[in-house]
């Protein structure tokens, strides 16, 4: 199947999921009331960063995202086996090659600090693992052609010799990252990079999150605490403070192109891995902060999976208006909207080809055929087979 679709009703209650740049909980309108919001990029930092049963990271090499990348994986290295000049230097020409954007080779060269050389601002920088050990032997080779004290023409030279069969060394680097299985790491191949490089490819994500949002009404309780100095005599706080706390139930849309994640990731069977591994983690790995005073631990109440060839359609319509909290079973009245939303859906447009399976802990009233999660996670991983 061309898609994969998830549709998750996962609660949370006291908890502070995801903060705002001014610390409450973040919203978002859905129909006319304000919903509790979790941001699709806090959802992603979760599913990466997961480590335990049906982790993603263990299928294989991840991404590195951060503007030190050369610095730190490719420079510092190298200065431990060279001068730290001519180790900075060669990087800097390299990441400018590739890049766009490195400190200048002579600047580097003359400096009396060449690391420092690298401090930079702008976004985190997204490489794969094997691009850059790939990079970093490159720069070993022109060190070793170039010298120990080389000039920036001796660099110069020394890529103009590295180049081989192509013009350049651009179109030598161009030639040999393509030629890499998943050179950008799992989790680059499944959210995709951004890039204006002429060497570095663009990666089109392949996983589409979007934001997750309560399908009641927002409900927040301020917590006022306060914390006791243990050696200070008599009563009374040593400090005082709050923060806002959330309860909701939370309605998740993700879906998986599964024709560009094999593409991205080079590796047919490495992708039925991923999405294998991915179906367990987006109903296990919970997405929370402040785990010490909340304990943002929980499951979820329903969980409805969809292979299909046309495109991808969410279902947070069954949830305008919101639910409202009027007596018992609004976990069981949840799940059961989303599937009659389904059902209304697919008999007003059509399904095309396509199949489901659900995991739902709570009673619904629905034809479709369930499944525990590890079959659904080996159910999914066939679909793209």
């Amino acid at each position: 199947m061309k898609f994969i679709s998830y549709h998750l009703l996962t609660p949370y209650r006291g908890a502070l999921l995801n903060r705002d740049d001014a610390g409450f909980a973040k919203t978002i309108p859905v129909g006319s009331t304000v919903r509790t919001r979790v941001s699709s990029q806090c959802i992603k930092y979760h599913l990466r960063n997961h480590e335990g049963p049906g982790a993603i990271r263990d299928a294989g090499d991840m991404s590195i995202r951060s503007r030190q990348t050369f610095r730190k994986k490719i420079a510092e290295p190298l200065a431990k086996h060279h001068s730290t000049a001519v180790a900075a230097a060669v990087t800097a020409y390299l990441k400018e090659k590739v890049l766009d954007d490195a400190p200048g080779v002579e600047d580097v060269l003359e400096s009396d600090d060449p690391m420092s050389e690298f401090e930079e601002d702008g976004a985190p920088k997204v490489l794969g693992s094997q691009e850059v050990s790939y990079l970093r032997d490159v720069a070993a080779d022109l060190i070793e052609t170039a010298g120990e004290d080389p000039s920036e023409d001796d660099i110069e030279e020394a890529a103009e010799n590295h180049s081989n069969n192509h013009p350049t060394l651009e179109a030598d680097l161009v030639a040999n990252l393509e030629a890499l299985s998943n050179a950008i790491g799992i989790d680059g191949a499944m959210f995709g990079r951004m890039v204006t490089s002429d060497v570095l490819s663009r990666v089109n994500s392949a996983v589409h999150v979007a934001h997750a949002h309560t399908v009641q009404e927002q409900q927040r309780e301020s917590d006022y605490f306060t914390a006791i100095d243990q050696l200070k005599d008599g009563s009374g706080s040593a400090h005082n403070g709050s923060k806002e706390l959330t309860s909701g139930l939370y309605y998740q849309f993700m879906v998986i192109d599964t024709s560009l994640l094999r593409e991205n990731l080079g590796d047919p069977s490495l992708a039925e891995e991923v999405v294998r591994r991915f179906t367990s983690a987006v109903a296990r790995v919970s997405i929370g902060a402040k785990k010490g005073s909340t304990a943002p631990y929980s499951l979820p109440i329903a969980m409805l999976v969809k292979a299909h060839n046309v495109q991808p359609f969410d279902l947070h319509e069954a949830f305008v208006p919101a639910v409202e909290e009027n007596g018992e079973g609004v976990y069981q009245r949840s799940a059961q909207k989303l599937f009659d939303w389904r059902q209304k859906v697919n008999e007003a447009f059509g399904t095309g080809d396509s199949e489901y399976r659900y995991v739902a802990p709570v009673d619904v009233d629905t034809d479709l055929e369930s499944a525990r999660l590890l079959e659904l996670a080996e159910w999914t991983s066939n679909q793209i087979s």
